[in-house]
Order: C-alpha cells, then sequence, then structure tokens
C-alpha cells in the first residue's frame, strides 16, 4: 500500500493563491491522499506551514489556524529522537539540509512510501522512500 508523506511545500502551494496551478496541484494531491487516508505529515510540516503562511504568504493567522488544523488527523509521523539521529546520518551521507533531513527521517519513521516535496533531493530513492514532485507526477499515478 502506498503512503505519502508530504512535504510543507505541498502544504504552502495548497494555500498560496499567487500560483493558481501549483495550487490546484496540490490541492488535487492533498484531496486524492485524504480520500484514501493515504498520507501523513510531521509537526514540522505544520509549524512549517503555518509560519510561511502568515510570514511569507500574508495570510491571516486565523485562516492559517484553520488550514493547519484541518491537517491534523494526518499529524502522526514521528519527531522523536530516532527521527534525529536519523536526520543527522542524512546530513552527513547525503549532504542534505537540515530541515529537508527531518522531513526525510520522519517520512522513513512513519514507514511510508513515498516522499511528496518538489526538492528531489538529487535521488530518486532514499532509503527506501521514492521522492515524488507533486508538479512533474499526477496524484494518480502514484495513488492509483
Amino acid at each position: 500500500m502506498t503512503k505519502l508523506f508530504l512535504d510543507s511545500n505541498v502544504v504552502i502551494y495548497s494555500l498560496d493563491p499567487r500560483d493558481r496551478a501549483k495550487q490546484e496541484r496540490c490541492l488535487a494531491w492533498l484531496s486524492r491522499a485524504a480520500a484514501r487516508s493515504s498520507f501523513t505529515i510531521s509537526a514540522q510540516v505544520c509549524a512549517e506551514s503555518r509560519s510561511v503562511a502568515v510570514r511569507k504568504l500574508g495570510l491571516k493567522p486565523k485562516f492559517a489556524r484553520e488550514a493547519i488544523e484541518r491537517l491534523l488527523p494526518w499529524c502522526t509521523a514521528p519527531m522523536t529522537a530516532e527521527e534525529v539521529r536519523r536526520a543527522l546520518d542524512l546530513v552527513e551521507a547525503r549532504a542534505m539540509s537540515w530541515w529537508d533531513a527531518m522531513i526525510l527521517a520522519s517520512a522513513i519513521g512513519a514507514g511510508c512510501t513515498h516522499l511528496l516535496t518538489e526538492d528531489g533531493q538529487g535521488a530518486p530513492v532514499i532509503d527506501g522512500v521514492k521522492i515524488v514532485d507533486p508538479f512533474m507526477v499526477a496524484p494518480e499515478a502514484v495513488l492509483g
């Protein structure tokens, strides 16, 4: 079974009306994944998404809160000492940014098969998790 981990950039684009094509694509991914109950996010994704929504997109805090509240049922990915250790290893082994490594470590810890992100990480599969660009691949190709 496919289990997606959604990076914060997918959530942020779904909230951003400035680029309708990206917004619609990310909303399609979110809708398809939610209908199949086949995705997860971490507290990091919620925090980053809320911060960017208010600070960079200029959305009202109340709107940003409501958007994040709707995602909380899927905020089940672990963010423990184990994920921090794994992220430290990923940073050293793959020269990834710290925050990207934390996302990937959380996806691995949650048992995800795919990481949906526009940050390709330079490899199609890392530690068993397939990296999928939501703008290059349609939701149907992964979720059926």
